[in-house]
């Protein structure tokens, strides 16, 4: 067993993830092979887990494109597409005058073609943004590259509506986003969030809050009647 795959299982993930990322490490080093394969795997199973415990919960799923649409069996996630590999190629291809998706950003979309858990807890509409975790399909992301986005002359790619949108109170058009890089790494920050999070942070965060990242900000009564079953979620995630 490697050193960092070896501290990324006994410690602080998150800790040992930034350290890899400062390393200079290639892509081929046997390490990140091995903390990639268990973060994504964590990652499919961690949003299993919300959609079975949500399924059997209170919580209202909305349709993605009508926020007053009520679904009762939503599909919320679809794993990736079989020629996933060859478009991510294909596109990177594409877009290599402008940078490079982070590591993280394409084996996240290798697994997953789109995650959605839109909805509301009746209990705190309108009261509080839990901001429901999603990643819009990967068509979407090839649409939006082909424009393409940009803050302060640097390309950014986005990749979720905002609070707002989710929560059917705005339609201000701002999504969530991540730069594209300059040099190949291991991942990126994010545009219109918290500028100093990484994609990493902004995934083991959505599952920290049991899907819903926007709880981070929120402060809610600790006798809340919904909060059971966050905990109830965040028990059951897998640390990655």
């Amino acid at each position: 067993m490697n050193e960092f795959y070896k501290k990324y299982l006994n410690g602080n993930k998150q800790e040992v993830w930034h350290e890899l990322i400062s390393s200079n490490n290639t892509f081929e080093n046997e390490d990140i092979k091995l903390i990639m394969d268990y973060f994504i795997n964590g990652f499919k199973q961690n949003i299993q887990i919300i959609d079975e415990i949500l399924k059997t919960s209170e919580y209202v799923f909305v349709d993605s494109n009508d926020g007053n649409t009520k679904l009762r069996n939503k599909t919320t996630y679809c794993w990736a597409k079989p020629n996933i590999l060859m478009e991510l190629d294909q596109l990177q291809s594409q877009i290599k005058e402008y940078g490079h998706f982070p590591k993280i950003f394409t084996e996240i979309y290798k697994c997953v073609d789109f995650v959605n858990f839109e909805g509301y807890f009746t209990q705190w509409r309108y009261n509080f943004l839990p901001d429901p975790f999603v990643l819009m399909p990967f068509d979407i992301i090839k649409y939006f590259l082909e424009l393409p986005l940009r803050e302060n002359d640097q390309i950014y790619v986005p990749f979720s509506p905002n609070a707002l949108v989710k929560d059917n109170t705005s339609s201000d058009g701002f999504l969530y986003g991540i730069f594209l890089l300059k040099q190949e790494n291991l991942d990126g920050y994010l545009v219109n969030y918290n500028k100093t999070t990484l994609f990493s942070d902004y995934i083991r965060n959505s599952f920290k809050w049991g899907g819903f990242p926007g709880l981070e900000f929120e402060n809610i009564p600790k006798n809340d009647k919904i909060l059971p079953l966050i905990k109830q979620i965040r028990k059951e995630m897998v640390e990655i």
